[in-house]
C-alpha cells in the first residue's frame, strides 16, 4: 500500500471548487492500495483528512517539503488536489508498475493532465531535490518537470496512453473557470472505461471550446508601419480609436466572464498610437489580465515609456523588429530602425527577461533568421521566430517551410481565442481585420452570447466541414495561449 500526498503548485486551493474536487480525498482513501492521504501545504476549510503544514516559494522548497512529509515511507504517490477526474484504474496501474519494476519514478505519459498521479521513491526524491536548481514554483506536471534535465540519473517507468493526446493540451484541473467548465462537460463520460473515455476526449473538440484563454483586442486601428510581406489593404484607411470608457467597460465585462486570461492589445493596431495607452494597460492589469503587448517599437514617447516602467503586474513585450541590421530593416519595414532599437533597449532594461524581439520567417528573411536569433540573444533579449501568414491564401505564398500537421485538426484560434476590433465587433478569425466575418459586438451584447456563435464553426471544424474562410488557412495549428 502507498501513502498519497495531495498538492497544488503553491500549496493552497480556493473555496469555489467543484463538489467532485472536494470529494476526491474521500474517494482516494477508499482505494484498497492506498494506506493514507494527507494535504501538503495550506488546505482549504473543507479539507477533512490529515494535513502536513508546509510552505515553499520555488521547486527546491517544494521538493524539501515532500522529503520532510515522506517520513519513513519508502514510496509516495503525488496527487493533484484539484483533479476531480483522477482515475482509480489509472492510479492503480501507476502503483502496480512502480512496484513491479522497482522504479524510482513512474508517471502517465500522453494522457490529459489531471487523470493520473505520480509515484516516486523517497530515495529518488532525495536525488531529485539535490539536483534541482529552478527558482520558480512547481508547474502542473509536478515531478516530471524536475526530472526532465536529469532523467538519465533515475529508473523511470512510463505508462503510455493508448491515444496520444499531448497535442490537445487538455488539463482537467479545477483551477480556473475555463477548466471547471471543461471538467463539468466530461464528468459523466469520465465514468466510462478508460479507452472509451480517451476516445471521446479525442473526438469531442466542441466540448473543449469552453471560454477564451486569450483575447486579441484592438484599441486602435492606427499602425506605424506595414511590413513588406504584408499588404496595405488589410489596414483600415479610416482611423478608429476605442474610447477609454468603452474600453474599460469591455475589460470589466469580458474579464469577469472569462475569469482572467491573456490580453493582447496590439491586434492589427499599434498600442503606442492609442491616446490612452498607459491608462488602458494599467486598467487591464488591475483587472487581473496577463498582458502581452505586440509593438513595432515606434510611436512611444520618453514620457510614456517612463510611465510604463511603473506598471504593476504581469506584462510581456514583443517588439516586431524583423531584422537587427539597419539596411535589411529598411527593406522590410521602412524607416525607424534606431527608434525601434532604442525602444527595445528601454523596455529590456525595465522589464528584464520579458522582452522578445520577433522576426517573421519568410523568403525575404530566411537567410538572416539565424543571425537575428544569435544577435538579439547576445544583447539580452528573447528571440522569437514566427511563421509567415499568407492570410488564408489572400497573400502570396512566401513560406520557406511548411510546418502544418499531416492531418488537419480544428483551429486553435477558434477554440481558445477572442478577437475584437476597435468598434467592439468580434471577428470570427484574426485573419479578417476588416470585420468581413463577425459574430457580434462586445459593446452591445453579452460576451457569452457572442462567443456562443462560434460553436457552429467549431462543430464544422470537428466534422472537417471547413468554412470557405478557413479552407486555405495555414494558421489553424499555431497554438498561442
Amino acid at each position: 500500500m502507498v501513502s498519497c500526498l495531495f498538492w497544488t503548485p503553491d500549496g493552497s486551493l480556493g473555496e469555489g471548487v467543484l463538489p467532485q474536487t472536494r470529494d476526491l480525498a474521500r474517494r482516494v482513501a477508499s482505494w484498497d492500495f492506498v494506506k493514507k492521504v494527507a494535504w501538503l501545504g495550506r488546505p482549504p476549510s473543507w479539507w477533512q483528512a490529515d494535513v502536513i503544514p508546509a510552505e515553499w516559494s520555488d521547486r527546491r522548497g517544494w521538493l524539501q517539503a515532500l522529503l520532510q512529509a515522506s517520513g519513513n515511507e519508502e514510496h509516495l504517490m503525488l496527487i493533484p488536489a484539484d483533479a476531480p477526474l483522477l482515475r482509480e484504474d489509472l492510479s492503480r496501474q501507476i502503483w502496480q508498475t512502480h512496484r513491479q519494476h522497482k522504479a524510482d519514478y513512474t508517471f502517465a505519459d500522453c494522457y490529459p493532465l489531471g487523470l493520473a498521479p505520480e509515484a516516486v521513491s523517497t530515495f529518488a526524491l532525495q536525488g531529485i531535490a539535490a539536483l534541482e536548481q529552478a527558482e520558480e514554483l512547481p508547474d502542473r506536471q509536478g515531478l516530471f518537470s524536475c526530472l526532465l534535465h536529469h532523467v538519465n540519473h533515475f529508473d523511470v517507468e512510463t505508462l503510455l496512453s493508448p491515444i496520444d493526446l499531448r497535442t490537445w493540451r487538455i488539463t482537467f484541473f479545477d483551477d480556473c473557470p475555463r477548466n471547471r467548465l471543461l471538467i463539468s462537460r466530461f464528468l459523466e463520460r469520465a465514468q466510462w472505461s478508460l479507452d472509451r473515455f480517451l476516445s471521446e476526449v479525442a473526438r469531442d473538440r466542441v466540448s473543449q471550446r469552453t471560454l477564451p484563454a486569450y483575447w486579441k483586442m484592438q484599441w486602435t486601428n492606427a499602425v506605424a508601419q506595414v511590413p513588406a510581406y504584408s499588404d496595405p489593404r488589410f489596414y483600415s484607411t479610416t482611423r478608429v480609436d476605442l474610447p477609454l470608457e468603452d474600453l474599460r467597460r469591455m475589460l470589466e465585462r469580458v474579464g469577469r466572464w472569462m475569469g482572467g486570461g491573456v490580453l493582447l492589445p496590439g491586434f492589427w493596431g499599434e498600442v503606442a498610437l492609442y491616446p490612452h495607452a498607459v491608462a488602458a494597460l494599467r486598467s487591464a492589469l488591475e483587472l487581473g489580465f496577463e498582458l502581452v503587448v505586440e509593438t513595432s517599437g515606434l510611436g512611444w514617447t520618453s514620457e510614456v515609456l517612463n510611465e510604463l516602467g511603473r506598471l504593476k503586474g504581469k506584462i510581456t513585450w514583443i517588439v516586431e523588429a524583423d531584422a537587427w541590421e539597419p539596411q535589411l530593416y529598411r527593406q522590410l519595414r521602412g524607416e525607424g530602425f534606431e527608434v525601434m532599437r532604442q525602444t527595445a533597449q528601454t523596455l529590456r532594461d525595465m522589464f528584464a527577461g520579458r522582452v522578445y524581439l520577433q522576426t517573421t520567417r519568410c523568403d525575404l528573411t530566411e537567410d538572416h533568421v539565424e543571425n537575428f536569433y544569435i544577435q538579439v540573444k547576445e544583447e539580452g533579449y528573447k528571440p522569437l521566430v514566427v511563421g509567415y501568414n499568407d492570410m488564408a491564401g489572400r497573400l502570396p505564398n512566401r513560406r520557406t517551410v511548411d510546418l502544418s500537421p499531416w492531418k488537419r485538426h480544428p483551429c486553435w484560434h477558434l477554440q481558445r481565442g477572442l478577437h475584437s476590433l476597435a468598434d467592439g465587433r468580434v471577428v470570427s478569425c484574426h485573419q479578417y481585420p476588416q470585420g468581413e466575418v463577425y459574430w457580434g459586438n462586445l459593446l452591445e451584447e453579452d460576451p457569452a452570447a457572442v462567443w456562443e456563435r462560434g460553436t457552429g464553426w467549431m462543430l464544422a471544424h470537428q466534422e472537417e466541414r471547413y468554412p470557405e474562410e478557413c479552407r486555405s488557412c495555414h494558421e489553424y495549428f499555431q497554438f498561442v495561449f
